[in-house]
Formats: structure tokens, sequence, C-alpha cells
């Protein structure tokens, strides 16, 4: 086990490491769908693409400044209920389910982060880092409108993504996360507030309050991201 976990990790360093974090933010963003539907463009669009950019973003400089647990742990987050969905479908009434391409595909991938993730916390036991950066004003006003947009269940999950990226040293990523996470719900937003307008609908104060709220925490985010990366901070 020990050689097999030590393998993950010097690979999770590697050029073929780097290649399959890439190829894993595209699989779940669903780049099957994206390239079949590659003639539709929106805002919604947009917002997809941009937010496939922005993760793209923090798993690649997470990687360059050789923080490959933080990498492949946003990756086993988002792909770690891919194994419940698995084994869902593998004991219903249609068990074949289980063995579909992109199953077995987000299995594979999620099992793959799972065992760098161990063998880091195992053989390197990273000493965190201070988290002080999250109690600046770009965050507090993130955590804020995230709240406020989604709940506290929702917020308490991008919060424990977010601090593990303090905890681990990267504060640039940490933000980037951040702004992930609100991207396509912005556009998603502004694409309502636009077809309201054009199909001359009544306009939800709702969606304009929560729409202002997230591209608020958007700018500030965006402005600290920036200074990070001038810096060139990790």
């Amino acid at each position: 086990m020990k050689a097999l976990l030590t393998a993950l990790k010097s690979f999770a360093v590697s050029i073929g490491g780097l290649i399959v974090v890439i190829f894993a933010v595209f699989w779940h963003a669903d780049i099957l769908n994206i390239i079949e539907n590659i003639g539709t463009f929106n805002l919604v669009t947009f917002g997809v693409y941009l937010g496939i950019m922005i993760l793209m973003f923090a798993v690649i400089w997470a990687q360059s400044k050789s923080n490959a647990l933080l990498s492949h742990g946003i990756l086993f987050f988002l792909f770690a209920s891919s194994l419940s969905g698995f084994l869902g479908d593998l004991f219903s009434n249609n068990p074949s389910n289980a063995f579909s391409g992109d199953q077995i595909v987000s299995v594979l991938i999620m099992l793959y982060t799972l065992g760098v993730v161990v063998a880091y916390l195992l053989y390197d036991r990273p000493k965190p880092a201070k988290v002080n950066e999250l109690i600046t004003l770009p965050m507090i006003i993130f955590f804020a409108a995230y709240y406020v947009v989604f709940g506290f269940s929702s917020t308490l999950l991008v919060f424990l993504i977010v601090l593990v990226a303090f905890l681990l040293g990267s504060g640039t990523v940490g933000i980037a996360y951040a702004m992930y996470a609100i991207t396509s719900s912005i556009f998603l937003r502004l694409n309502s507030i636009f077809t309201s307008f054009s199909n001359n609908l009544d306009q939800s104060v709702n969606v304009w309050f929560t729409t202002m709220l997230l591209i608020a925490a958007f700018v500030f985010l965006i402005m600290s991201l920036v200074k990070k990366i001038q810096a060139n901070e990790a």
C-alpha cells in the first residue's frame, strides 16, 4: 500500500499528473455535453465557460506552486459523490447504469484524487498556515453574499474548501475557488434579468438584489486575486 501511495504522490507532481487534473476539470464540467452544444452561446453558457477557466486556473496554480495536495483535494471534493452514485445505481433495478462510461470515469477520478490526498497526509503531514485572510473584506463580503443567496449548508461546504486552501498556504487558490463558486450563478441571474426585459416581463426584486450582491462579491474577489497574482503569491 505504501508503494502505491508513494507512486501516486510522485505521479501527481509530474506532467502526467497535471494532464490528469486538467482532464478532471473538463470532465467535471461535462465537456462532452459542452462540445455537443458548442454552437449555443448565451449568458448562461458564458458563465459556465468562465467558471471552467477559473477552476482550471485554481488547480493549475496549485500544481505550479508544488501544492498537489490542494489541487487534488479540490477535485476529490468535486467528485466525492460519484462513488455513492455508482453504488446507488449498482444496487438499483438497473445495475447496468453503474457501468456507464461517465460513471466509471468519475469514480476513477475520485479514487485517484483520494489516493493522492491520503498519500500527502500520511507521508508529508503538511503544517497548517495562518488563515488571517479569511477575515479580509473580500472574503467577508463573499461569505455574507453566499449565505444570503444559497443558505447555510452550501456556504459551509464552500467555506471548508476555502479554509483548506488557506490552511495549505494558498490564498490565491482559496480566492479563485470562491470566484468559481458564484460565477455560474451570476450569469444565470443576469440571463434571467435580460430575458425578462426582452419579453416585457415583471422584474423580480429578489433576482436583482442577489445578482448585485454576487457581482459585488465577485468584484472584490477579483481585485484581491489580481494583487496576489501580481505578487506571485501561492
